[in-house]
């Protein structure tokens, strides 16, 4: 059974240290802060060239709690891509303002920077841009389209940490990027857990608020907030994983590489080649299918090999049935990728032999 993604290996390495982890804050009866949040906070920022972090109970909880930090809220609009996954529009609505959906780009399925600034109106406060998969949008074009609008950029990293472009890591040129350590992403909790990072004090210091009850000091609140904010055991159990962050990614890419150059012959459309002018962090490694038939049928031979796939998303967040009273245009780009994509396993403990295997049964499905 090749699995689409396995833990296993990742914890039979760091079992030792995250038992550790976990004996140092059971010991310390410090469950809600304390030392391993102030130190994932401060680690993970760096990493990511910023000067400021604050860990939060998810992915979601991050992009809620930077909405708000940006006073974003009833009678506004917040542009997000069509293709992503539902927690991205779900943050827009929770803080009460309306997301207006833009179709993508069809290679990486990013954002598309002319029919965003079209989407912009009057009420229009924020662009939210999803590097989805793993592969880092371009940014140019959207600090462009931010400055002339005076609009705020808000970055959802969750499937992106370590990706770069043009050596500027995610998260690092805009007013605050989102992160989730959902245990399945490049870096993982043994749970949920999130992260918002930024290069501004003010707004660090709002999102540490909101995410803490907006208590600036015990029993005192100075706004409604949330209790949105990381624990101190599974910092711990991220603090184990953080060092490895730029290996495994390395590992991704190597993986990817290699699917690329196996499965170059076939009918599909595989991701583009990368270099160090973007390189993403292969969250995901996604294939095209030519049609819905296609997909499906290869995804169930893959199946019946016992390889295990995923499609990342089904369902566009305009069709969701939660945001029908959201009217908008048909999006065709992302309409016709949730029909037709395929994500193959991927993951840094992956074995040549298993990918191998994976590449030679897609080679037997379409010599059929």
């Amino acid at each position: 059974m090749i699995k689409f993604v396995d833990l296993d290996w990742q914890h039979r390495l760091l079992r030792e240290s995250l038992e550790q982890a976990f004996y140092s804050v059971f010991e310390s009866n410090s469950f809600i802060g304390g030392s391993q949040v102030d130190a994932l906070e401060s680690e993970f920022a760096r990493l990511h060239h910023c000067k400021y972090g604050v860990g939060t109970k998810s992915g979601t909880d991050a992009l809620v709690v930077a909405l708000r930090a940006l006073n974003i809220g009833a009678g506004d609009e917040v542009i997000v891509p069509a293709m992503t996954f539902f927690a991205t529009a779900e943050a827009v609505c929770i803080v009460g303002a309306t997301p207006v959906f833009v179709d993508v780009e069809p290679i990486t399925l990013g954002i598309e920077p002319t029919l965003a600034e079209t989407a912009i109106t009057e009420k229009t406060k924020a662009i939210i841009l999803v590097h989805l998969h793993g592969w880092p949008v371009p940014l140019a074009p959207f600090l462009a389209i931010a400055q002339k609008h005076n609009l705020a950029l808000v970055e959802d990293c969750a499937q992106a940490h370590g990706a770069s472009e043009n050596g500027h890591l995610v998260g690092s040129r805009t007013q605050v990027a989102c992160f989730s350590f959902f245990p399945g992403k490049n870096i993982g909790a043994l749970g949920d857990s999130g992260m918002v990072i930024t290069n501004h004090q003010k707004l660090a210091e709002t999102v540490r608020i909101l995410a803490n009850h907006g208590r600036q000091e015990k029993y005192l609140h100075t706004m409604v907030g949330y209790n949105a904010r990381i624990n101190e055991m599974q910092a711990a159990f991220i603090n184990v994983k953080l060092p490895y962050m730029h290996t495994w990614n390395d590992k991704r890419q190597s993986l990817a590489a290699y699917y690329n150059r196996q499965l170059a012959d076939m009918p599909l459309q595989l991701p583009p080649a990368f270099d160090e002018h973007r390189l993403p962090c292969f969250h995901l490694y996604v294939i095209h299918c030519s049609s819905q038939a296609v997909r499906d049928n290869l995804q169930a031979f893959l199946e019946e090999k016992e390889i295990a796939t995923g499609i990342h998303y089904p369902v566009p967040l305009h069709l969701q049935p939660a945001f029908r009273q959201f009217s908008c245009q048909p999006m065709p780009v992302a309409e016709k990728a949730a029909s037709c994509i395929l994500s193959l396993p991927i993951y840094p403990g992956m074995k040549i032999e298993q990918q191998d295997y994976v590449i030679e049964q897609i080679k037997q499905f379409f010599s059929q």
